[in-house]
This record gives C-alpha cells, sequence and structure tokens, in this order.
C-alpha cells in the first residue's frame, strides 16, 4: 500500500479546521486599528505554529523502534523457514487492527539471489503497510549479503516505507529508509556484470545495523568449492 501524505486543500485552515478562513469575523475591516493589531499578533502566532511544526520529525505509522524489533523478529523466523539458508526469503511488516505483524508465511522464488517482492500479494484486507523485508544468504563469492541491491531499493521507494533485509553471513539486519537515509552515505561502489555482458559501477548502500537474529548461515561458496573437490 501506498503510504503518502494527503495534501490538505489551500483554502483549509490547519490550526482551527475551519474551510473558509477569510470569512472569519475576527479579520479586521480598513481602519480598524484595534482588530488589525490582533490580526497581526494571530498570523505571528500562526507563522510561529508553522515554523515549529516545520522542525518536527514527520509522522510515522509505527514506532521506529518497535518497527525494527519486529523486523528482526520476522527476519529471524525467514531465515529457519524451510532451506532458509539458502533461498532468499520475503515478507511484509504491516499494521492490522492496531497490531504491529510481519507475514506469517514468507514467500520465496527458491533460488538463492532472487525474490519477488510483491506487497499487495502478501497483504490482507484491513493491513497497513508500514515495511519490507528479505533475507540475503551468505554466498560470499557471488554477491555481498551486506548490502542492499539496486532492486532492493526500487522497493523501498516504491511503497515509500523502510526496508529490511538480513545478512546471513554475521546474522545482522540492515535497514534502509527512503525517508531518512541516502544511499550515497553508506556502502561501496562496485562494478556489476548486467545481463548484456556489459559492466557498469553501482552504488550498494548498506544502510543503518538495527539489530541481529542471534545465528547465521553457513557460507554457500565455501560448501561449492568443497563439493567441488570432492566430485574432482
Amino acid at each position: 500500500m501506498d503510504i503518502t501524505a494527503k495534501r490538505a486543500s489551500a483554502e483549509d485552515n490547519p490550526l482551527t479546521g475551519t474551510q473558509n478562513a477569510i470569512e472569519d469575523s475576527r479579520v479586521p475591516r480598513i481602519g480598524t486599528m484595534t482588530g488589525a493589531a490582533r490580526w497581526i499578533r494571530l498570523v505571528s502566532r500562526i507563522v510561529v505554529a508553522v515554523a515549529i511544526a516545520a522542525l518536527l520529525p514527520l509522522p510515522s505509522l509505527a514506532d521506529e523502534s518497535n518497527l525494527e524489533a519486529v523486523a528482526v523478529r520476522a527476519l529471524r523466523w525467514a531465515f529457519y523457514a524451510s532451506n532458509g539458508y539458502r533461498w532468499e526469503y520475503s515478507g511484509i511488516l504491516v499494521i492490522h487492527d492496531g497490531q504491529l505483524r510481519y507475514s506469517a508465511s514468507p514467500s520465496t522464488l527458491k533460488q538463492v539471489d532472487a525474490v519477488e517482492m510483491d506487497a499487495e500479494k502478501q497483504r490482507t484486507p484491513g493491513d497497513t503497510l508500514v515495511g519490507l523485508y528479505h533475507t540475503h544468504p551468505c554466498n560470499s563469492d557471488v554477491y555481498f549479503p551486506q548490502y542492499f541491491s539496486p532492486q532492493d531499493l526500487v522497493s523501498a521507494f516504491f511503497y515509500h516505507v523502510p526496508t529490511f533485509i538480513l545478512d546471513e553471513c554475521t546474522g545482522e539486519v540492515h535497514e534502509f529508509d527512503p525517508l531518512r537515509d541516502r544511499a550515497a552515505d553508506t556502502g561501496t561502489v562496485v562494478r556489476v556484470l548486467r545481463k548484456d555482458g556489459t559492466r557498469t559501477w553501482v552504488r550498494l548502500p548498506a544502510g543503518r545495523v538495527v539489530g541481529d537474529i542471534g545465528d547465521q548461515g553457513p557460507d554457500l561458496s565455501l560448501i561449492e568449492r568443497l563439493m567441488s573437490h570432492t566430485t574432482q
């Protein structure tokens, strides 16, 4: 679900809730000094209130610390799913009937480096989307499990919610919030191979480490190397 703030009408008064502030009887007539002074004080208060509001953080549907804690639990649950150490799993974080929840059955494509992130397929009636999450199996020879891929960022910006990844090499949970984080602030720049065979430089942000599941997966690259030696 796309969570965006609905823009108020230009005629709305955010302080009083009235629609036609221009017709307010408190507006002074020309030549009324007392009324003018009152109106100036009222406008001054409005300006101060707006300035203070601009300095306050944007409201969030879910408390950040609670959201991060639930994301860690969700990723731990996905990690212990069937073949969770070698397949990517994805899920969503929602508010339902006032309760913060995560997907009871995270989805998987049974691939080590790909997973579908379609929030609409996992939502149920009454859900309000507040976050995304998915696992990155430990396969250090193939990709970087500690970084967000360009596709990960596309999902976060598309749904306008924080996204979380699990680095199964370390057990750490990383968060990237499109409302507060910048891709250029963390991570690294790597050269990747495109599907057409060409190579390009891409920024892979690490986001912020916000938790740990208390476990980690095996290095699949090491297992593959050992298996290749035994079959030779």
